[in-house]
C-alpha cells in the first residue's frame, strides 16, 4: 500500500494539471457535503407555529384561539 501511495505521489508531483484535478475534485466533494448537511440543519427545524399546525393536523377539534386548523 505504501509502494503504490509513494508511486500516486511521483505521479502527482510530476504531472501538476492531474494535482490540481484531485484538489479540484475534493474541494467540490466537499463543498457538496457541506452544502447537503446545511441545507438538511435548516430544514428540519421547526418553528413554533409549524409545530402547532403538526399537532393539531388532522383533527376535528378547535384550537385555543376557535378556529379549526385545516
Amino acid at each position: 500500500m505504501k509502494k503504490m501511495m509513494n508511486r500516486f505521489k511521483a505521479i502527482l508531483e510530476e504531472n501538476i494539471l492531474l494535482l490540481l484535478l484531485v484538489i479540484g475534485v475534493c474541494g467540490g466533494v466537499f463543498l457538496l457535503a457541506w452544502n447537503s448537511s446545511i441545507r438538511w440543519c435548516t430544514t428540519s427545524v421547526q418553528t413554533v407555529d409549524a409545530a402547532y399546525e403538526e399537532f393539531w393536523k388532522d383533527t376535528e377539534n378547535l384550537g385555543p384561539s376557535g378556529h379549526t386548523l385545516r
